[in-house]
């Protein structure tokens, strides 16, 4: 599968490169023609939005962690349900890790998230979490 650059579909139609940047972010004083045919156009030649490359460029993501450190508690299970619809609501992505209470893995997933630029964690901490980490 090859790759569809943003000058590509642009070119195709007949806009800047600029213009269907701002059609996929949904951002911008774009006219409706202009952003239905810019739509049009990616959806004939396949493009995929790159989330990862825009991550890169904004020094941030989309992804925001939820650690849990008992997921068999039935609390949980409600709060993640409440959080995961919200977290829709503004195009966010939640990922649950469950720390089994232990404060190794939960440092591994806080450092994951750090690595990939999430924008956001929620941290319900193991019993051995020093006050210091937060």
């Amino acid at each position: 599968m090859t790759s569809m650059t943003l000058a590509q579909v642009a070119k195709r139609a007949g806009v800047s490169t600029a213009t269907v940047s701002m059609v996929l972010r949904n951002r911008g004083r774009i006219s409706y023609e202009t952003r239905q045919r810019v739509l049009h156009i990616l959806d004939e030649m396949g493009y995929v939005y790159n989330q990862t490359a825009a991550n890169l460029r904004n020094r941030t993501s989309n992804q925001v962690g939820l650690l849990l450190h008992d997921i068999t508690n039935p609390f949980y299970g409600e709060m993640t349900a409440g959080l995961s619809h919200e977290m829709e609501r503004h195009d966010l992505l939640l990922f649950l890790a469950n720390s089994e209470e232990s404060g190794e893995r939960q440092q591994k997933f806080v450092d994951s998230l750090m690595r990939n630029n999430a924008c956001g964690m929620l941290l319900c901490a193991a019993r051995e979490t020093s006050p210091l980490f937060f």
